[in-house]
Parts: C-alpha cells; structure tokens; sequence
C-alpha cells in the first residue's frame, strides 16, 4: 500500500463538490431495526450523518435510500438535499453509488461517496480531502488514511462519473483505486472516525449508555 502524502494546499473549495450519501442498505445485522434510523444520542443515526455533509456547503447533497420511503418519512423532507430512491437496493452498494451519480448535475466537477452509517468523520477530513484534489497534477480520486488503514469518505473526480455510474452489485468505488492507482492521493488525517461504522446493534451502547461525544458541526 502506498504511504499516505503529507497534504498539498490548493485553493480548492468544498463548494466545488457533492456529496453521495449511501442509505440504501438492507440493515440486515441489525436484527430487524433499520439501522439508520436507530436512535443515536436521541436522533436517528442517517440525521447525524446529514447534518456533517450539509454543513458543509457542498454545491449538491444527494441522499439515496430505498424505494418504501421509510427513511425519507422518518426523517422529513426538509432536509437540504435531494432524495434519491434506488429500484435495485436489494442488489448491492454498488447500484445505490451509480443511482446518485446518475443524478448528480453534469457540471459537477467531484463527489464524496459518503457511507450513511458513519456519522462520525469531521468536518476537517472533507477539507483535506477537497484540498487535496487536483486534477491538473493528476490527482482526480482522494482517499483519507488513519494510520495505515484507507476510510471514508473518499471523493472522486468528474473523470470517474462513468466508471461509477456502471456500478453493479456490491461492487463499491474501492475497485477504481486499484485501477486508477496513479491517480489516487491518500491523504493522512488524525480523524479516527475515517474507520468508524455502526453495523450492529452494540455498536450504538458506547456511544448511547456512555455518552461519548459526538464530534462538533463546527469541527474543524
């Protein structure tokens, strides 16, 4: 694996870019509850989630879900992002990636693909991502590093809209770093969230019974 490179400073913005948050999964470890929906410190984990990328001041925040429309009734329609309901949810992560490529506007220079259930990552992670972004010196795919191990979210360029948008199954965006290596910068970051998913049911206790914080909208 690549070491992780020290951050290059750009004048990059985040309002350049969009965001792909994943929401169409099935919660199948989740013994029957929806896990984005699970009360975590009193609101549903997807809204935690939501409330980090449209903090962010991204230029779009598409949200794909499944097509009962339970995560959309759940949370409201007021939220500042587009709803996008993925028909073949059942097949994998990767048609829930390409349903929110698909819809994302064509001047749309990057994307965050953004996994639902991972509220934790800071505000900071995003920034240094989007600076890191530099497709004039090749660089068009940025991936956090915590340590030795690649997290999410990871943003990629316009380039890569197609290769996404044929996504099938649960083939996720992981494949193109492979195959466009030379292209990829990781960037290393102190936010340990990068690796941080709820899956099961005790994953939510610590965070719950304990009251460990949850980082700040204003995390920078």
């Amino acid at each position: 694996m690549a070491e992780a490179l020290p951050l290059q400073r750009s004048a990059t913005c985040l309002s350049e870019f969009a965001a792909i948050v994943l929401a169409a999964g099935a919660s199948r470890r989740m013994q029957g509850k929806s896990k984005l929906l699970e009360p975590l410190r009193g609101s549903p984990l997807l809204a935690h989630s939501l409330r980090v990328v449209t903090d962010l001041g991204l230029s779009d925040v598409l949200v794909v879900v499944r097509p009962d429309t339970a995560v959309v009734t759940a949370l409201g329609k007021d939220w500042p992002v587009t709803w996008v309901s993925n028909q073949h949810a059942d097949e994998g992560m990767g048609t829930s990636i390409a349903a929110g490529i698909s819809s994302l506007p064509e001047t749309t220079r990057g994307a965050f693909v953004v996994l639902g259930d991972m509220p934790f990552v800071g505000r900071s992670t995003y920034k240094k991502l989007a600076q890191a972004f530099c497709p004039d010196r090749g660089t068009t795919i940025c991936a956090p590093m915590y340590g030795d191990r690649l997290g999410q979210p990871v943003l990629f360029g316009q380039k890569h809209f197609t290769a996404l948008g044929k996504l099938r199954g649960d083939v996720g965006g992981r494949a193109l770093l492979q195959t466009y290596a030379n292209e990829v910068e990781r960037v290393a970051v102190d936010d340990c969230h990068v690796l941080t998913d709820l899956d099961e049911l005790r994953d939510f206790t610590p965070w719950n019974r304990f009251g460990l914080g949850i980082p700040s909208r204003n995390d920078q």
